[in-house]
Protein backbone atom coordinates (compact mmCIF):
# COMPACT_ATOMS: atom_id res chain seq x y z
CA UNK A 1 0.00 0.00 0.00
CA UNK A 2 1.37 3.38 -1.03
CA UNK A 3 0.53 6.45 1.00
CA UNK A 4 1.19 9.94 -0.24
CA UNK A 5 2.29 12.33 2.48
CA UNK A 6 1.75 16.04 2.17
CA UNK A 7 2.53 18.78 4.62
CA UNK A 8 -0.28 19.72 6.99
CA UNK A 9 -0.85 23.38 7.75
CA UNK A 10 0.47 24.25 11.20
CA UNK A 11 -2.98 25.12 12.49
CA UNK A 12 -4.75 21.99 11.22
CA UNK A 13 -5.24 19.61 14.15
CA UNK A 14 -2.88 16.69 13.68
CA UNK A 15 -5.62 14.14 14.37
CA UNK A 16 -7.74 15.57 11.53
CA UNK A 17 -4.81 15.42 9.12
CA UNK A 18 -3.76 11.91 10.16
CA UNK A 19 -7.30 10.56 10.05
CA UNK A 20 -7.82 11.88 6.54
CA UNK A 21 -4.45 10.50 5.47
CA UNK A 22 -5.05 7.04 6.97
CA UNK A 23 -8.68 6.58 6.04
CA UNK A 24 -8.51 8.18 2.60
CA UNK A 25 -11.79 10.02 2.91
CA UNK A 26 -12.76 13.58 3.58
CA UNK A 27 -16.20 14.00 5.14
CA UNK A 28 -17.95 17.26 4.43
CA UNK A 29 -17.25 18.63 7.91
CA UNK A 30 -13.53 18.42 7.24
CA UNK A 31 -13.88 20.28 3.94
CA UNK A 32 -15.85 23.05 5.64
CA UNK A 33 -13.41 23.12 8.55
CA UNK A 34 -10.49 23.61 6.18
CA UNK A 35 -12.39 26.32 4.30
CA UNK A 36 -12.84 28.19 7.58
CA UNK A 37 -9.25 28.03 8.79
CA UNK A 38 -7.69 28.63 5.38
CA UNK A 39 -9.95 31.52 4.27
CA UNK A 40 -7.77 34.59 3.53
CA UNK A 41 -10.70 37.05 3.53
CA UNK A 42 -11.39 38.07 7.15
CA UNK A 43 -14.95 39.10 6.27
CA UNK A 44 -15.80 35.56 5.08
CA UNK A 45 -14.27 33.63 7.98
CA UNK A 46 -17.23 33.92 10.41
CA UNK A 47 -19.60 32.46 7.79
CA UNK A 48 -17.21 29.59 7.10
CA UNK A 49 -16.81 28.92 10.84
CA UNK A 50 -20.60 28.78 11.29
CA UNK A 51 -20.98 26.38 8.35
CA UNK A 52 -18.24 24.11 9.68
CA UNK A 53 -19.69 24.12 13.20
CA UNK A 54 -23.13 23.13 11.89
CA UNK A 55 -21.66 20.22 9.93
CA UNK A 56 -19.55 19.09 12.90
CA UNK A 57 -22.63 19.06 15.13
CA UNK A 58 -24.54 17.10 12.46
CA UNK A 59 -21.76 14.52 12.22
CA UNK A 60 -21.64 14.16 16.00
CA UNK A 61 -25.41 13.57 16.01
CA UNK A 62 -24.96 10.84 13.40
CA UNK A 63 -22.50 9.06 15.68
CA UNK A 64 -24.91 9.31 18.59
CA UNK A 65 -28.01 8.21 16.65
CA UNK A 66 -26.30 5.29 14.92
CA UNK A 67 -24.32 4.15 17.97
CA UNK A 68 -21.18 4.28 15.85
CA UNK A 69 -17.87 3.83 17.57
CA UNK A 70 -15.19 5.76 15.71
CA UNK A 71 -13.02 7.24 18.44
CA UNK A 72 -10.57 8.80 15.98
CA UNK A 73 -13.20 10.81 14.17
CA UNK A 74 -15.02 11.71 17.38
CA UNK A 75 -11.77 13.12 18.77
CA UNK A 76 -11.16 14.94 15.49
CA UNK A 77 -14.66 16.46 15.73
CA UNK A 78 -13.96 17.67 19.27
CA UNK A 79 -10.58 19.06 18.30
CA UNK A 80 -11.95 20.85 15.24
CA UNK A 81 -14.81 22.38 17.23
CA UNK A 82 -12.38 23.65 19.89
CA UNK A 83 -10.09 25.07 17.22
CA UNK A 84 -12.99 26.88 15.55
CA UNK A 85 -14.09 28.30 18.90
CA UNK A 86 -10.59 29.64 19.62
CA UNK A 87 -10.33 30.99 16.07
CA UNK A 88 -13.68 32.82 16.38
CA UNK A 89 -12.71 34.26 19.78
CA UNK A 90 -9.37 35.44 18.45
CA UNK A 91 -11.02 37.10 15.47
CA UNK A 92 -13.49 38.91 17.75
CA UNK A 93 -10.73 40.17 20.05
CA UNK A 94 -8.51 41.27 17.19
CA UNK A 95 -11.45 42.79 15.33
CA UNK A 96 -12.33 44.93 18.35
CA UNK A 97 -8.68 45.92 18.73
CA UNK A 98 -8.40 46.91 15.05
CA UNK A 99 -11.67 48.86 15.23
CA UNK A 100 -10.41 50.79 18.27
CA UNK A 101 -7.12 51.60 16.56
CA UNK A 102 -8.97 52.68 13.42
CA UNK A 103 -11.20 55.10 15.33
CA UNK A 104 -8.17 56.54 17.13
CA UNK A 105 -6.41 57.12 13.82
CA UNK A 106 -9.47 58.85 12.37
CA UNK A 107 -9.50 61.44 15.19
Amino acid sequence: MSVQVSAAPLFLPLDVFVSTLLHGHDPNWRTLYRAAILEPDLAKIPTHITEAEKEIVQRAREFFQQNQNNLDEEQALDSAMCTLHVFRSTLKKNGARFAAKGSEAAQ
